[in-house]
């Protein structure tokens, strides 16, 4: 699944691509593709990515912790 709009973002979209496709289940890279997303202000997608992690970590994990907060922080920022 190529990330629409990556054409600035360069190598880091690239490498994230590839690994986010290559690896279904690894959790830093929906972690980063993530945050990928909300910089590209696509915040929908990052809570796809969020909602993955959630079902890959049986038990509360760093990444799921690390998004959620980049995702309240941006939803912060937005309502400004």
């Amino acid at each position: 699944m190529p990330i629409v709009g990556c054409a600035n973002w360069g190598r880091r979209c690239s490498i994230t691509n590839r690994l986010y496709c290559s690896i279904g289940r690894h959790r830093s890279a929906h972690e980063h593709l993530g945050e990928l997303y909300l910089a590209l202000g696509e915040p929908a997608k990052a809570e796809g990515q969020l909602a993955t992690l959630e079902d890959i970590c049986l038990i509360p994990c760093v990444e799921t912790d690390d998004l959620k907060r980049v995702i309240a922080a941006y939803k912060t920022l937005v309502m400004r």
